[in-house]
């Protein structure tokens, strides 16, 4: 559904825009999945899910 690789969050900054192909995605839960590398080298990965609701 999304992806997105090799960039840098910063503080604030959205890493999804609600989108698939151009459109908003449909209402429902949806599990996520976060590969992270911090700057020391270390790893770690967070998985959760989340309801997204459309108006």
């Amino acid at each position: 559904m999304y992806n997105h690789t090799n960039f840098v969050l910063l503080n604030s900054e959205p890493i999804w825009d609600g989108q698939v192909n151009g459109h908003s995605a449909p209402a429902g839960m949806y599990v996520y999945r976060l590969d992270c590398q911090f700057p020391d080298g270390t790893q770690t990965s967070y998985h959760e899910s989340v309801a997204l609701l459309n108006q």
